[in-house]
């Protein structure tokens, strides 16, 4: 199977040019014969590497950030392996998932779609357990039309941590307390892994 990844890899000089060209607004990309190969990765070429600073939780300064003084890039590409058979790093490189994102397209006054049970089988969280990847710490953005906490209290046994500041509703859309009816699908996805 192929499988989107990114991968953090340790800085390069082609990816520290290719990442310097992008933010220029020059060029978008790496050139495949000037960028290290990593086992199993076929990297993405048309997307430029993202400086990452350390690539240590917590935050970056933005001047460790830029291209020429990032320790760490991000690149995207594919690895061929099986679900069970991803590796947590190749060569010098950790690898993390790309899960395709995009709009889904929903009544907004429907009921949710799936359930709990149905995400944690598609997101096979059991498999994701055995290898310890919980979700602990991990930063999730949903993009709905409304989450009712008091329903995902009621059935996680915790109150989710919600961040109003850091969030965005159309005018006339209730606060989340107020939110009619259980949350939707993605929501649930980042309860159950």
């Amino acid at each position: 199977m192929r499988i989107p990844v990114i991968l953090v890899v340790p800085k390069h000089e082609h990816f520290q040019s290719a990442a310097a060209a992008a933010v220029a607004g020059q060029t978008v990309g790496i050139d495949l014969t000037k960028a290290p190969s990593y086992p199993g990765v076929e990297l993405d070429a048309s997307f430029a590497p993202v400086p990452l600073g350390s690539a240590e939780a917590g935050g970056v300064a933005m001047e460790a950030a830029a291209p020429a003084a990032s320790e760490y890039f991000a690149v995207r590409g594919h690895l061929t392996a099986t679900v069970d058979e991803v590796p947590h790093s190749v060569g010098d490189a950790k690898v993390y998932s790309d899960p395709r994102i995009s709009e889904m397209l929903t009544c907004g006054g429907s009921l949710p779609v799936g359930n709990s049970a149905l995400v944690a089988n598609k997101l096979h969280a059991a498999g994701l357990r055995g290898k310890h990847l919980t979700g602990a710490n991990v930063a999730v953005a949903v993009v709905d039309t409304g989450l009712n906490l008091p329903y995902l209290q009621h059935k996680t046994g915790h109150m989710p941590h919600f961040d109003a500041g850091a969030s965005w509703r159309p005018p006339g859309t209730p606060p989340p307390t107020q939110a009619p009816g259980p949350s939707r699908m993605e929501a649930c996805a980042r309860l159950t892994s």
